[in-house]
């Protein structure tokens, strides 16, 4: 006994189609090849993503490793920022926020140790201070340089991230 087949929307025109077979998705052959191009452009897209999130992932990691090293470092110095003794709770403070100025996030002239309450006030009113404290640690001419380097446009690359987790765990 022969069931009748019914009719379906087209997955790649939307159109109504009776299909030859109950597995047929498209109504012709254009439709088809419409269809593949489309769930191969899904399928990089999931790529990108997927790069997206590892390069997320170790921007992250990247940011704890470099932090931790600038706290190692800096340990017996006292807070750039405002001259006074570290303390216990002291964090590696940026000159040049990571946020906004992506290409200095992970160059040691910009990151310092900093008392908790200087890195974490509101940076307009100790900006000043943090940049005057800065120049002093790495010279007037370094500092131009670190000034000039913050403004240039950086997207980190998972090769670099990579590279900057494995220089500063070591």
């Amino acid at each position: 006994m022969l069931t009748e087949i019914k009719k379906k929307n087209c997955k790649g025109c939307g159109d109504s189609f009776t299909p030859f077979r109950t597995t047929n998705q498209v109504c012709s052959k254009k439709c088809a090849f419409d269809l593949a191009e489309k769930k191969a452009e899904k399928k990089k897209e999931s790529g990108k993503e997927k790069v997206k999130n590892e390069r997320k992932h170790l921007l992250e990691v990247a940011r704890v490793t470099f932090n931790k090293f600038i706290r190692e470092r800096d340990k017996k110095e006292k807070c750039f920022c405002c001259g006074k003794e570290l303390g216990i709770d002291y964090q590696a403070g940026h000159v040049f926020s990571g946020g906004g100025h992506a290409s200095v996030m992970f160059d040691e002239d910009n990151v310092h140790a900093q008392r908790f309450d200087c890195n974490n006030s509101h940076r307009s009113t100790i900006l000043n201070d943090m940049m005057q404290g800065c120049e002093n640690r790495i010279g007037e001419d370094a500092f131009i340089v670190l000034r000039e380097k913050a403004y240039e446009q950086k997207k980190w690359e998972i090769e670099e991230l990579k590279f900057i987790i494995k220089k500063y765990k070591s």
